[in-house]
């Protein structure tokens, strides 16, 4: 084997040096000839007649002389090698037809290498951490379709307590942090990690320690730093153990320094501080917990979701309060979750959905490509019937053909790389904000090898294609035709046709389905008027302005809103709607049970329903009494009231947040909030998603966990607002930011920014496979024009009008652009399906986008028809049979 390896490599190097091989032979033959002729000189013979018997002695010296050069090279290299030069001038000598076939398929390549890339980092790539496939997190399932990928601290510490699949799981939330002097602060990304967090991501500790178990529940001041941060903000100092730090205000202890490669899954930029987080496992504050688990050695997937299973079964059992609603032949569970899952969502379906429309539109081009070598074949087929009468072999002229697409292929793979490298660009901006795992989104390794398989293969498949277009007909009536194609070579270029209309319609009807949808979403009244809103978001506040500081600071920016002209309203919240905000176990007051493990709770001032006209059902709204001397009041949601006081007034009730099995949480949520209102239903989530069940508060009320406000006025959106605002902070405290202005539509707008991104580019990938097809179409029907050209003329000098003729070249295309939308309307129906999940008030079997993309696609064929067929019937007769 090692004998024949050897071997067979000789000859590939001695046919990368083919020259100096042929030079070595001839030297060596002459050599051999010069020492038999001195032999005959010696035994008293002529020169001449010496050389002349010495020639006879080798006998046919050239076939020994290439013999001997075909025992030391490859001679199918050296054929592949011809190839590759005569395919290069073949191309030269049809500089159009390369460009216009090397830019279509350049094209194609680029646009599926720059969705592939895409795919690859967002989805396919595992995540850079030890033994990824081990890595999950856990979610809860609360039935009928509503999954929640996160966990409560109670579902946390349930889980870690028993499950023995599970080697660490753990949690983190992220903060910002300031670290420096008064004057010049230095925000740092931080994060505050549970226990199990280091051990479920993998990764050790680089200098010093981790954080000690006592640590996580008395919460010491200990933090551990990033190796990027420790190099570039602590210069490295190997010192570093035991050093204090500053952040907030207070001092921590650096204890340890972070392998490089740490990461928290999903954190987007990676944290540079991390601080220990207490989970108090009793606390039932709603699922807010991202819950990364890692796998123990050897125990699959499968066996994990296995045991979750059964621990589902137990909790449903030992806490019916915490189970509620869902499917009963489908019960509340914990559920394995993939980065995906929790990270990428519904973008997942949209990447893949994407990817297959793009590749829908490649097959469409290649279409129109391999109409063009077909072309191309036909001009050829006395070339290659002479090849084959002079002893060529339809297998080297299949691999000379191969070879000369593959050229195309190749070169177009190439610039497809560089087109690629655009279209990421593009897509990257058109996406609705940053993708997870962005910055993993590059041309690497992974990409080229994709983009040079693509390549390979569509330079393999045109050459087959072009091969068949030049070698199908026989050698005799290949050179004896006077020069038009076969029937063959026109129902080939028609297949073409019928596949390119029925994967065009497929597109279309997707395309009608998402903006037939769309527009229902956007017609979704998301219970508050958007239009004159103004959202003014502040940046880090000091950590010194929290409490009733945070609540004077939230009163005077509400004020200063209030004074300028043409404000009629303004207010403070927690969050803006299509924001998450917070959600919190809640009961019933003197009815325990009756209760609920999460709802929407939200903080705001008064005002704020008033700001973005919100209509009051009932009772009243907030109003500046309402402060921490007075009695804690709460406005809940119609959804709200309807749940727990079904044909009742809610006005008066008593209700419990953050009280759970009879204990409060906290003392501060100790002793309930009286409803004084009810107010209509408004989606905080997003258009797509139903009213849940909310909670309002007083801010006012709870000023000890309050979070960063943000501010909504209803008036003119003046960029001097800034600067007025910018002034108030800044005499409130020099260190706070000048705040940053939207406004309501354009959040709302964001808020649907996935909708419009998958929408819009496969309504551009609809248009370009109309607009491809078309040309198709006409080119089809053009061919069969100049093919029945003679025909015509008879036809037309026989008396045949024009109206026939135009029906004749018409039909015929329409026929074939009717089987094809048979075809697609089956495809469309099935494929369709694909985009249940996406759509908003109409279902993938709507009438409307069917017969719509139908009529859509039936009108754009039938000008493409009309443009050749009307030339037709400009044909003249006399000038046509003449020159038969």
């Amino acid at each position: 084997m090692i004998r024949w390896l050897g071997d067979r490599l000789a000859r590939i190097a001695a046919s990368l040096r083919r020259g100096r091989v042929d030079a070595e032979v001839s030297e060596e033959f002459r050599f051999h000839l010069d020492q038999a002729t001195e032999r005959y000189i010696r035994r008293g013979l002529p020169p001449a007649e010496a050389r002349r018997r010495a020639l006879d002695d080798f006998g046919a010296l050239p076939e020994h002389r290439e013999r001997a050069a075909d025992e030391q090279r490859h001679r199918r290299l050296e054929a592949v090698f011809d190839d590759v030069r005569f395919g290069t001038r073949a191309l030269r000598s049809s500089p159009r037809f390369a460009a216009t076939l090397g830019l279509t398929i350049a094209l194609a390549i680029g646009a599926n290498s720059a969705i592939f890339s895409v795919i690859d980092g967002v989805l396919l790539k595992p995540l850079p951490l030890p033994d990824p496939d081990r890595l999950a997190f856990v979610g809860w399932d609360h039935g009928g379709g509503r999954v929640i990928h996160a966990v409560s601290p109670f579902q946390l510490h349930f889980i870690g307590e028993r499950a023995g699949t599970i080697e660490a799981i753990g949690t983190y939330r992220t903060r910002s942090w300031s670290r420096g002097e008064r004057d010049a602060p230095e925000t740092v990304r931080a994060a505050a990690v549970s226990h199990g967090l280091l051990g479920a991501v993998g990764v050790p500790v680089r200098l010093g320690r981790a954080f000690a178990e006592e640590e996580y529940r008395s919460g010491d001041d200990v933090v551990m730093v990033s190796d990027a941060y420790w190099r570039a903000r602590l210069g490295g100092d190997p010192e570093v153990i035991g050093r204090t730090l500053r952040f907030e205000g207070e001092s921590r202890t650096v204890v340890g320094v972070l392998d490089p490669r740490f990461q928290i899954p999903g954190q987007g930029e990676p944290a540079e501080v991390l601080a220990p987080l207490a989970i108090e496992p009793n606390r039932q504050d709603g699922q807010n917990l991202n819950a990364l688990i890692r796998a123990r050695a050897g125990v699959s997937r499968s066996a994990v979701q296995a045991e979750l299973e059964r621990l589902s079964q137990r909790f449903r059992v030992e806490n019916p309060d915490l189970v509620d609603g869902g499917d009963p032949t489908a019960p509340p569970r914990f559920v394995l979750a993939t980065f995906q899952d929790v990270f990428v969502g519904d973008l997942r379906t949209t990447l893949w959905i994407l990817f297959g429309a793009i590749g829908f539109v490649t097959l469409i081009g290649c279409a129109n490509a391999a109409n063009l070598l077909i072309a191309r074949g036909l001009a050829r087929e006395r070339e290659l019937a002479v090849r084959t009468a002079l002893g060529a072999g339809r297998g080297r002229i299949l691999q000379q053909l191969v070879i000369e697409s593959l050229l195309v292929s190749l070169a177009a793979g190439a610039v497809g790389l560089l087109l690629a490298r655009v279209g990421i660009d593009a897509l990257l901006a058109l996406a609705p904000g940053a993708l997870p795992r962005e910055g993993e989104i590059a041309l690497d390794g992974r990409v080229l090898g994709f983009t040079a398989a693509l390549s390979v293969a569509v330079g393999v498949l045109f050459g087959a294609i072009n091969a068949l277009a030049g070698t199908k007909r026989g050698l005799l009536a290949t050179l004896g035709r006077t020069g038009r194609g076969g029937s063959e070579r026109r129902r080939g270029r028609e297949t073409l046709i019928v596949a390119q209309v029925a994967i065009a319609l497929v597109l279309v009807v997707s395309a009608a389905l998402l903006v037939q949808s769309f527009a229902r979403l956007r017609a979704v009244d998301p219970g508050f008027d958007p239009e004159g809103v103004v959202a003014i978001r502040l940046g880090r506040l000091p950590s010194t302005i929290r409490g009733e500081k945070l609540v004077a600071l939230e009163r005077r920016v509400v004020e200063a809103l209030g004074r300028r002209p043409g404000m009629v309203a303004a207010a403070a919240a927690a969050n803006f709607p299509f924001e998450r905000g917070l959600n919190f176990p809640i009961s019933i007051a003197g009815r325990d049970e009756v209760g609920e493990g999460a709802v929407e709770w939200r903080t705001v001032s008064p005002g704020y329903f008033e700001t973005l006209s919100v209509p009051l059902l009932r009772g009243r709204t907030f109003a500046a009494t309402d402060d921490p001397r007075a009695p804690r009041v709460a406005i809940v949601s119609a959804a709200f009231a309807e749940r727990y006081w079904p044909g009742e007034d809610p006005i008066g009730k008593r209700i419990e947040i953050g009280r759970w099995r009879g204990e409060w949480m906290r003392p501060a949520f100790e002793g309930g909030e009286e409803v004084i209102g009810v107010v209509a239903d408004v989606r905080e989530i997003g258009l797509a998603s139903p009213a849940r069940r909310t909670v309002y508060t007083p801010r006012a009320q709870w000023s000890d966990g309050l979070d960063w406000p943000r501010f909504l006025a209803r008036g003119p959106a003046d960029p001097s607002l800034v600067a007025e605002l910018g002034a108030v902070l800044g005499a409130i405290d020099d260190r706070i930011p000048p705040p940053s202005l939207e406004t309501m539509p354009a959040i709302l707008s964001a808020s649907i920014a996935t909708e419009r991104f998958r929408t819009a580019l496969i309504s551009s990938f609809a248009l370009a496979a109309l607009l491809l097809t078309a040309v198709g179409v006409y080119g089809v029907v053009a061919a069969l024009v100049g093919q029945r050209t003679r025909e015509i003329g008879i036809r037309m000098a026989l008396g045949a009008p024009a109206a026939t003729v135009l029906r004749l070249v018409v039909g015929r295309g329409l026929g074939l652009v009717a089987v094809g939308c048979v075809l697609g309307g089956v495809g469309a129906i099935g494929l369709t399906r694909l985009l249940r999940g996406m759509l908003f008030g109409v279902g993938p079997d709507d009438p409307v986008a069917h017969v719509g993309a139908l009529g859509i696609l039936m009108a754009v064929a039938a000008l493409a028809t009309w443009l050749p067929a009307r030339r037709a019937t400009r044909v003249n007769p006399v000038e046509t049979l003449g020159a038969e």
